[in-house]
């Protein structure tokens, strides 16, 4: 891909974010737009609702979403925002936020009361790692939970297109968005981008370890099932 035509497809995403933002209204002002390598495609983030991110991974977004039509790329922007929209505490960035400050209060304890050396060191080291532990274990009890907002970001998402954008036929529509992801999914490109930023020993431990290496996501049949219910498809 040449880089006139990356710039394009850059511009193309702005431009529908813009759209939906600004002219739309449908985002709320405070969501940022910001290219991610840290994420293998899309991701809502709203950090208590102090910082609220969508992060793409531009390799994705030109290689692999930018050829799909622009109700695809719309909609795929509204799940992420249907994520951000969300405003329990518990959302997964949350409680890694809580565990992150817990951790370095308890490090800056132990170094204002035993100081360092192998004492301060060795201490530091077992409460990181037992605060790891618990972080592990709370985002693997949110599992279930987290299956559920994709459901919920998909119906938003439905409903912001329906709402702004005239659909001939809803479940026609569902059905092409739904065809142009399975295409992604099975795209050796994407898997290269998905391996790449979830590749390394140390990132599949912390995935293993927090019950992710299956995924939550549920499958692409069963989210259209439920959005062609919404859509009262025949």
């Amino acid at each position: 891909m040449t880089e006139s035509s990356t710039n394009s497809n850059d511009n193309k995403l702005e431009r529908l974010f813009l759209e939906l933002r600004n002219d739309k209204g449908i985002i709320d002002k405070k969501v940022k737009l910001r290219v991610s390598t840290k994420t293998p495609n899309f991701q809502g983030l709203n950090y208590l609702e102090i910082l609220k991110l969508l992060n793409y991974n531009p390799t994705f977004f030109n290689e692999c979403l930018s050829k799909y039509s622009d109700n695809t790329i719309r909609f795929v922007i509204l799940h992420e925002i249907g994520h951000i929209m969300d405003h329990r505490s518990s959302r997964i960035e949350n409680t890694i936020v809580k565990y992150g400050i817990l951790i370095f209060i308890v490090l800056i304890g132990i170094t204002l009361t035993i100081g360092g050396g192998i004492l301060g060191f060795g201490l530091s080291i077992l409460c990181a790692g037992i605060f790891l532990i618990l972080l592990f274990r709370e985002i693997k009890s949110k599992i279930g939970s987290m299956t559920n907002d994709e459901y919920t970001a998909d119906a938003y998402a439905l409903k912001k297109m329906q709402e702004h954008f005239v659909q001939a036929n809803p479940c026609v529509f569902i059905d092409d968005v739904f065809n142009a992801l399975d295409s992604i999914s099975a795209d050796p490109k994407y898997h290269k981008i998905r391996d790449d930023i979830l590749g390394g020993q140390i990132k599949g431990a912390i995935i293993k370890s927090s019950g992710l290496e299956n995924g939550y996501h549920p499958s692409n049949e069963d989210r259209v099932k439920r959005l062609k219910n919404i859509a009262k498809c025949q």
